[in-house]
């Protein structure tokens, strides 16, 4: 046995790990991460608030036309959704681009509560009073990019917002 010659090539640990690397992927799929992470901007709030996906399943060797399992809050919104799952795919679908689902089953149970955006990583909204808010359009204004101009709103609000509670902080600890 020591004297015979080996059959075969030698192979790199890369192209190894890359054989095994595509069987997992192969195996399971973003797809059924990217719908649990951002169930709620493909489907719009009104469908998030009342089911969630629970699993995406896909025949052996196939990442396309899956099978969606969907837990919904109640029999109500079962129905009502039992009539919407042509356009739900169809949305679902659009947002990957291909046709991921091909099915969707509905389980009814008890849905878990949302998370809050904080732990979301998804600041909540600040308020400015009218006069600031109007100030504050007012220096943006100039700035023609849309998207910009409002990421620069958003940053002056928060500005605004930690100034008001250092200020109350501040503000209660001369007191004492």
């Amino acid at each position: 046995m020591l004297g015979s010659p080996r059959h075969g090539t030698v192979r790199t640990i890369g192209s190894i790990v890359t054989d095994i690397i595509g069987a997992i992927v192969d195996r399971y799929t973003l797809s059924e991460a990217t719908l649990l992470t951002q169930w709620s901007i493909i489907v719009g709030q009104e469908i998030a608030a009342v089911c969630m996906p629970i699993r995406l399943t896909f025949y052996r060797g196939k990442h396309e036309e899956g099978i969606l399992l969907l837990k919904v809050a109640n029999g109500s919104f079962a129905i009502e959704l039992q009539h919407r799952i042509g356009p739900l795919m169809e949305r679902i679908n659009a947002y990957f681009g291909r046709a991921v689902v091909g099915k969707i089953r509905l389980t009814q149970g008890v849905l878990p509560r949302p998370l809050p955006n904080l732990l979301l990583g998804i600041p909540e909204p600040t308020l400015l009073p009218p006069a600031e808010e109007a100030a504050l359009a007012a220096k943006l204004a100039p700035i023609h990019n849309d998207a910009l101009r409002e990421a620069f709103i958003c940053l002056g609000r928060n500005i605004f917002q930690n100034q008001n509670s250092r200020q109350r902080v501040l503000g209660n600890r001369s007191s004492q």
